[in-house]
């Protein structure tokens, strides 16, 4: 709710509240993820996330940051780290990244 004007702006549209609810209230929840067709559920990060910088949604990446970790050790993500000692992607990215730096 503290977004809404700032959004409206941006986007133009005429934006209206349908509820509002704590981050607390939808942890755990399962949703579809909007790139990739899997479902993803949602977690609760620290204080680190606000909507002063930001939306106060986050991307979680445990393998990439101490606050993600801590995250994911919560909620027992997976460890995923694809890159190597030279900073350079690993076949864990996938093929089309694989030794890009």
């Amino acid at each position: 709710k503290d977004l809404v004007e700032s959004l409206k702006g941006k986007l133009g549209l005429d934006l209206q509240t349908k509820a509002v609810l704590k981050g607390s209230e939808l942890e755990g929840i399962k949703y579809r993820h909007p790139l990739y067709d899997r479902e993803s559920q949602v977690i609760v990060g620290g204080d680190y996330i606000t909507t002063e910088s930001g939306t106060g949604l986050v991307h979680t990446a445990p393998g990439h940051g101490q606050e993600d970790y801590q995250v994911g050790l919560k909620y027992g993500l997976p460890l995923l780290s694809p890159v190597d000692d030279d900073g350079k992607f690993t076949a864990e990215a996938g093929p089309d990244f694989d030794g890009l730096f």
